[in-house]
Protein backbone atom coordinates (compact mmCIF):
# COMPACT_ATOMS: atom_id res chain seq x y z
CA UNK A 1 0.00 0.00 0.00
CA UNK A 2 1.50 3.51 -0.85
CA UNK A 3 3.15 5.65 1.80
CA UNK A 4 1.93 8.65 0.38
CA UNK A 5 -2.05 10.19 -1.62
CA UNK A 6 -2.33 12.05 -4.51
CA UNK A 7 -2.60 15.48 -3.02
CA UNK A 8 0.60 14.52 -1.45
CA UNK A 9 2.61 14.65 -4.66
CA UNK A 10 0.41 17.35 -5.90
CA UNK A 11 1.95 19.72 -2.73
CA UNK A 12 4.95 19.25 -4.63
CA UNK A 13 4.20 19.20 -8.82
CA UNK A 14 0.82 20.81 -10.06
CA UNK A 15 -1.34 18.90 -12.42
CA UNK A 16 -5.17 17.85 -13.05
CA UNK A 17 -3.71 14.22 -14.08
CA UNK A 18 -4.91 11.26 -12.70
CA UNK A 19 -1.54 9.96 -10.89
CA UNK A 20 -2.18 6.72 -9.44
CA UNK A 21 0.19 5.14 -11.13
CA UNK A 22 3.04 6.74 -10.33
CA UNK A 23 2.76 6.66 -6.84
CA UNK A 24 2.35 2.71 -7.26
CA UNK A 25 5.46 2.77 -8.79
CA UNK A 26 7.52 5.01 -6.40
CA UNK A 27 5.82 2.59 -3.89
CA UNK A 28 7.31 -0.47 -5.53
CA UNK A 29 11.06 0.90 -5.71
CA UNK A 30 11.01 2.15 -2.11
CA UNK A 31 9.19 -1.05 -0.93
CA UNK A 32 11.88 -3.20 -2.01
CA UNK A 33 14.95 -0.77 -2.18
CA UNK A 34 14.77 0.63 0.83
CA UNK A 35 11.71 -0.43 2.86
CA UNK A 36 14.36 -3.09 4.99
CA UNK A 37 16.73 -0.54 5.63
CA UNK A 38 16.03 -0.47 9.72
CA UNK A 39 17.88 2.90 9.78
CA UNK A 40 15.24 5.14 7.96
CA UNK A 41 11.90 5.85 9.74
CA UNK A 42 8.65 5.62 8.41
CA UNK A 43 8.11 8.85 7.81
CA UNK A 44 11.84 9.12 5.64
CA UNK A 45 10.56 6.29 3.81
CA UNK A 46 7.57 8.69 2.92
CA UNK A 47 9.35 11.70 1.98
CA UNK A 48 11.36 9.94 -0.90
CA UNK A 49 8.08 7.83 -2.21
CA UNK A 50 6.16 11.45 -2.47
CA UNK A 51 9.39 13.01 -4.12
CA UNK A 52 9.43 9.88 -6.50
CA UNK A 53 6.45 9.98 -7.25
CA UNK A 54 6.51 13.68 -8.77
CA UNK A 55 9.17 12.42 -10.19
CA UNK A 56 7.41 9.73 -12.61
CA UNK A 57 4.73 12.74 -12.69
CA UNK A 58 7.11 14.65 -14.23
CA UNK A 59 8.71 12.60 -16.81
CA UNK A 60 5.76 11.16 -18.16
CA UNK A 61 2.97 14.07 -18.05
CA UNK A 62 4.17 16.95 -16.51
CA UNK A 63 7.81 16.82 -18.61
CA UNK A 64 10.37 19.67 -17.16
CA UNK A 65 12.11 21.59 -20.01
CA UNK A 66 15.89 21.43 -19.51
CA UNK A 67 16.70 24.13 -21.79
CA UNK A 68 14.16 26.91 -22.86
CA UNK A 69 14.44 29.56 -25.59
CA UNK A 70 12.07 32.56 -25.76
CA UNK A 71 13.47 34.37 -28.96
CA UNK A 72 12.12 31.69 -31.95
CA UNK A 73 10.32 30.10 -28.90
CA UNK A 74 11.90 26.75 -28.30
CA UNK A 75 12.03 24.40 -25.38
CA UNK A 76 13.98 21.11 -24.89
CA UNK A 77 13.08 18.57 -23.03
CA UNK A 78 15.17 17.33 -19.98
CA UNK A 79 16.33 13.68 -21.10
CA UNK A 80 19.64 11.71 -21.55
CA UNK A 81 20.01 13.32 -25.33
CA UNK A 82 19.74 17.03 -24.03
CA UNK A 83 21.29 17.28 -20.30
CA UNK A 84 23.47 14.21 -19.52
CA UNK A 85 21.64 12.92 -17.06
CA UNK A 86 19.51 9.80 -17.19
CA UNK A 87 17.08 8.42 -14.17
CA UNK A 88 16.29 9.88 -11.49
CA UNK A 89 18.88 12.51 -12.22
CA UNK A 90 16.62 13.97 -14.73
CA UNK A 91 14.32 15.59 -12.61
CA UNK A 92 14.59 18.47 -10.02
CA UNK A 93 12.25 16.06 -7.75
CA UNK A 94 13.91 12.39 -8.62
CA UNK A 95 17.23 14.74 -7.10
CA UNK A 96 15.43 15.87 -4.25
CA UNK A 97 14.68 11.89 -4.05
CA UNK A 98 18.25 10.80 -4.38
CA UNK A 99 19.31 13.49 -1.61
CA UNK A 100 16.62 12.11 1.02
CA UNK A 101 18.19 8.42 0.64
CA UNK A 102 20.96 8.99 2.66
Amino acid sequence: MARVTATEVKELISTSETITAHINTANVLVTEKLGGNATMTADHLKEIERWMSAHFVAVSIERQAGKERIGNTAVEYAGFNTTGLQGLGLTTYGQQAMMLDT
